[in-house]
């Protein structure tokens, strides 16, 4: 594929009268009375669009087109015009059609050259971005009971939260189980700016909390406190995942990763148990393996998947450094983009072939790009720091308000996430959101050096949105 997409999306007012598809074939008749013979006389000026570069184009991936907030009214139509650009015949990108679940919703007609495709259509979703969510509370939960860990890691995001060591009150603690209790709280993941297991091994009772909410809930964890006593505790509640962050494949490597950590070995074998009494109890929750990817255990990667295959593990997650401060930034891959791009490939077959899920960041493509992908998280899911902070992703500097000060509620439909509602899935996003690296293009060099890109807006130090 060579050349370039361009993707317009059009405004048509009101209805699309008379209410006929018809095609070429009903023109040649003198049959004019169409939606695609009223469409190419408002088809004029586009309210969005998106113009991509073949590299950027990814088999099976999502496309954003950002509307500008106020551009459509209720009872408005949306055309999306889909054009290869630059291209010959043969060479341009293929657009998939469908007539079931995933096409767009709302489907009216679709054409390809004059052709009606009847009930086929693209494949699409639409998201309404409305400033106060109708929910008065967020339907999930990222939740760290304690702004402390076991653990040092050199690339832990998190730094700024664990100067100073502070716990969720019990009354915060009440509130949670309150939401859970009203079905206003429906899922729960546990941050990993403060391990749940070395919390509850810490201080007690703060895995039995999550647990006795009575929602599904997910647990990211380092593995040294995945105790014996807390895999049994999980083999009978309602988590759905638990992910083990281990960074490497071999004992040198994950101590110099995570400083402070157990022999490799020793997580290892408590990855084991946990898997050995998830087959006896009958429990259905997934166990995945987490690796940083980074200049420094790069080389293991093909390794830790045959690590994960030999323990019996269900799959690997796989992710870009996160470089937040100024000496991480020469471990990030975007220094190595050929060198990241051909291990891909090979990390995929192999998990393939050994069975294994994996999640793994797309290719560098080599072409620049700003922003982020389209996201949800202000409409949806919140953070609870130990400190009371509420965030709104786990991304640095996206600090909404405290609970010590104000009630979730007040929190959530108040000024700092209005804002962000505003504006967040736009074409210029707030500063923490331009370099976001959880829903990154891949050709947004801020999104991997972060360190750089606060540098040059002036923003040097991590700091609350407001």
């Amino acid at each position: 594929m060579s050349g370039s997409l361009l993707l317009q999306v059009f405004r048509i007012r009101g209805s699309l009268a008379p209410a006929t598809r018809l095609g070429w074939i009903g023109r040649l008749r003198g049959e004019t009375a169409s939606y695609l013979h009223t469409m190419r006389k408002v088809l004029r000026r586009p309210i969005a669009s998106s113009h991509l570069k073949a590299a950027q184009i990814l088999n099976n991936d999502w496309v954003d087109i950002f509307l500008p907030r106020g551009a459509v009214d209720a009872g408005d139509h949306l055309a999306l015009r889909i054009t290869a650009a630059d291209v010959t015949w043969h060479q341009a990108g293929t657009v998939w059609t469908s007539s079931i679940a995933d096409r767009v919703p709302g489907h009216v007609a679709s054409y390809f050259d004059g052709y009606d495709l009847g009930d086929f259509g693209v494949s699409a979703k639409l998201h309404f971005a409305p400033t106060v969510p109708a929910q008065a509370l967020p339907h999930m939960l990222l939740y760290s009971p304690v702004t402390q860990c076991n653990l040092n890691c050199i690339h832990c995001i998190s730094r700024d939260t664990r100067k100073s060591v502070n716990r969720l009150s019990p009354a915060i603690k009440g509130d949670i189980q309150g939401w859970a209790r009203d079905g206003r709280l429906l899922s729960m993941n546990s941050d990993y700016s403060g391990d749940l297991l070395w919390a509850d091994h810490r201080f007690g009772g703060e895995l039995d909390f999550v647990i006795g909410l009575g929602i599904p809930f997910q647990i990211d964890t380092n593995g040294a406190y995945l105790t014996q006593y807390a895999a049994e505790r999980l083999c009978r509640s309602r988590v759905t995942h638990v992910n083990i962050s281990l960074d490497a494949a071999t004992d040198e490597t994950f101590r110099h990763v995570r400083i402070g950590a157990p022999p490799l070995d020793q997580v290892l074998a408590n990855v084991r148990e946990l898997l050995n009494l998830r087959a006896t109890s009958g429990a259905q929750f997934r166990v995945m393996l987490g690796i940083t990817l980074m200049a420094s255990n790069i080389d293991e990667w093909l390794d830790f998947i045959r690590m994960t295959a030999a323990i019996g593990a269900d799959g690997i997650n796989a992710a870009h450094l996160h470089a937040y401060t100024a000496e991480m930034e020469p471990q990030s891959l975007w220094h190595q983009p050929e060198l990241f791009n051909r291990l891909r490939t090979e990390a995929i077959n192999l998990a393939a072939f050994l069975g294994l899920m994996m999640g793994v960041p797309p290719p560098f493509h080599g072409v620049a790009e700003r922003g982020h992908r389209h996201c949800a998280a202000p409409w949806q899911s919140a953070v609870i720091l130990g400190n009371g902070d509420v965030a709104a992703c786990c991304v640095p500097g996206t600090v909404m308000g405290n609970l010590y000060e104000q009630s979730m509620e007040e929190i959530w439909r108040g000024p700092h996430y209005r804002r962000l509602r505003e504006t967040i899935n736009s074409d210029a996003p707030p500063s923490p959101c331009s370099i976001c690296p959880m829903f990154r293009r891949p050709g947004n060099k801020g999104s991997y050096l972060q360190y750089s890109a606060r540098v040059a807006a002036d923003e040097p130090e991590v700091s609350q949105w407001h």
